[in-house]
């Protein structure tokens, strides 16, 4: 089935300045955890001194065919989906754990650059190194914190910001008419430090357009906040340059950031070092904590080549393990984690978008930016840490040369993840020598979502092993088909069909039968239970028979007596 993307909507990229400044000592403190619990603390001491590409995709939602009687229908071609029961997991508050560190050697005193005044210098450090297994460079990062103002990691998740978003977005024209008179009309009404940074980004993202003719044109040229103010657009230089005025006059501790980032026209594996992907954001040092603030991608996106305004909360108070995955600053310092990345690490990790981190993705291995495989099979797991059951994973195969998207199997397996979640395995074959792009989706709105990663796939193999997979239906209950997988039956096998339920008490658990082409039935047995850590049990049920007629086998569950309804289906010729 051909899958619709809207390949024009993406997000974009803009240039930025460097700023420098100065501050007063500081002692910072690193946490770094492992499953959710901290393992140790990192202390620093500091001395004196546009957007991305978004692709959308729509699915066919095929509903369960229910079979009467034991009449066959025929039925048309249905799309896979992932078909998982979650419920959503609280995250554990992390709490401070002292750890002894090792000092390092004090490095030489170098030229004191000018700094912004709100930005603190990031000076001599001591860490710990990391042990175990990573998915990728920066999973082995941890924030960077003040240790005599921090308490705890920032998280909005639950937070409610309708109030002052509703206050920033009825702001009055008179009260924009200058800088100064906007910063207090903004933050005015707020006790809390969060609510005035939350109420001038909300401002800027609904009142400054992105300069598409700057952009587009080549003619980028520095605009100050007055300048952008007075226009209402900008590119993503104005964009960080009015957030640091704004927040500056009203005493709050923010500053700009120049770097690169993986913007409009992003690709895994491609070059970023063209004016292309400069971009421009801010930091901001909140309750002892560095985090990051883009108004840029967080004003929307790029639809062709017209601006298109789509707020997205992730760029507000991003924190900096999330942020280095799409932004790489000038400076090392502006990361704001330990240890730092390199430029090369930061283009060898996967490329994720927003809604990754908020459905708690991760790859259990790191895939990098592609994967190369000789035997035209691709497989690789990824963990869903605070599931969403509404929200089921999707995945696509794009390949050069086939007209239609290969569809990507995903099975839930029973052993939890590193990081305590579930635990996926994904799954497709490639039709032939080549490259294709691989395309993992969040379903948001029923059967449709945006995208959350996207890699590369090299094939040096023939495609001799390539075979569709078995197309499965939308039903209300989590399950994983072990055996068989593939779409394709042969005649006269003995194949053994073997299916696990999860999340189901057992006085729910449906009964499972396959549904022949001669209108008869072979109904499925229970054959074990597994233990699932903070799961409901799970269920695998199994038959081995042979294929002894020719035509679609459905793997059916009973809704009545007489009633079944598919989950899969599969062809014998």
């Amino acid at each position: 089935m051909k899958s619709l993307f809207n390949k024009a909507m993406k997000r974009f990229s803009g240039d930025g300045d460097t700023i420098a400044s100065s501050y007063t000592s500081t002692t910072t403190t690193t946490t770094r955890y492992e499953n959710g619990v901290p393992v140790e603390v990192i202390t620093k001491t500091t001395t004196n001194d546009e957007p991305a590409e978004v692709i959308t995709k729509t699915l066919t939602n095929d509903e369960p065919v229910e079979v009467l009687e034991y009449e066959v229908h025929e039925h048309e071609e249905t799309t896979p989906v992932e078909c998982d029961v979650e419920k959503p997991v609280e995250k554990p508050i992390a709490k401070l754990i002292t750890k002894p560190v090792e000092k390092l050697a004090k490095k030489p005193n170098k030229k004191t650059e000018e700094r912004d005044p709100d930005e603190p210098e990031m000076g001599h450090e001591s860490i710990v190194g990391y042990q175990g297994e990573r998915s990728d460079p920066a999973s082995r990062c941890c924030p960077i914190v003040v240790a005599d103002e921090f308490e705890k990691h920032l998280d909005l998740t639950d937070h409610d910001f309708s109030k002052v978003d509703k206050y920033a977005r009825e702001t009055p024209a008179k009260e924009a008419e200058n800088t100064d008179r906007l910063s207090k009309y903004l933050t005015k009404p707020w006790n809390e430090e969060l609510d005035k940074l939350r109420c001038i980004f909300t401002w800027i993202t609904e009142n400054i357009r992105y300069d598409t003719d700057a952009f587009f044109g080549g003619n980028i040229k520095h605009c100050g906040p007055d300048d952008v103010l007075k226009t209402r657009k900008a590119v993503c230089d104005g964009y960080a340059g009015l957030f640091d005025k704004l927040t500056s006059d009203a005493g709050l501790k923010v500053w700009r950031i120049s770097g690169k980032s993986k913007g409009a026209g992003f690709k895994p594996g491609c070059n970023i070092e063209s004016r292309q992907f400069d971009h421009a954001w801010n930091g901001v040092l909140y309750k002892g904590e560095f985090l990051l603030v883009d108004s840029t991608w967080g004003a929307g996106i790029l639809n062709g080549m017209d601006f298109e305004r789509r707020f997205e909360p992730f760029y507000f108070l991003c924190s900096p393990t999330q942020f280095i995955y799409s932004h790489y600053p000038e400076k090392p310092d502006h990361q704001y984690v330990e240890p730092k990345l390199t430029k090369e690490e930061f283009l060898d990790m996967p490329y994720v978008k927003p809604q990754f981190f908020a459905s708690g993705l991760n790859f259990v291995k790191h895939i990098g930016t592609g994967i190369e495989i000789s035997d035209d099979k691709v497989e690789f797991e990824i963990e869903r840490v605070h599931p969403d059951e509404s929200k089921p994973l999707h995945a696509t195969l794009e390949w050069e040369g086939h007209n239609e998207d290969i569809p990507v199997m995903i099975q839930r397996l029973i052993t939890p993840g590193p990081r305590g979640g579930r635990k996926f395995k994904l799954s497709c074959t490639c039709p032939s020598k080549g490259e294709g792009e691989f395309n993992i989706f969040v379903m948001l709105e029923g059967n449709s979502g945006p995208m959350v990663s996207s890699f590369k796939v090299k094939n040096t193999g023939s495609g001799k092993n390539y075979a569709p997979f078995v197309d499965t239906y939308s039903v209300p209950f989590s399950f994983t088909i072990h055996n068989p997988i593939h779409a394709k039956l042969n005649y006269n096998d003995n194949v053994k069909f073997e299916v696990t339920i999860f999340d189901l008490p057992e006085s729910e658990l449906p009964s499972l039968a396959l549904f022949l082409p001669e209108k008869s039935a072979r109904d499925l047995q229970k054959v074990s239970i597994q233990k699932v850590t903070n799961e409901k049990d799970s269920y695998t049920y199994a038959i081995e028979t042979c294929i002894d007629q020719k035509g679609k086998w459905g793997l059916t569950y009973h809704t009545s007596p007489t009633q079944f309804s598919f989950i899969a289906q599969y062809t014998v010729e």
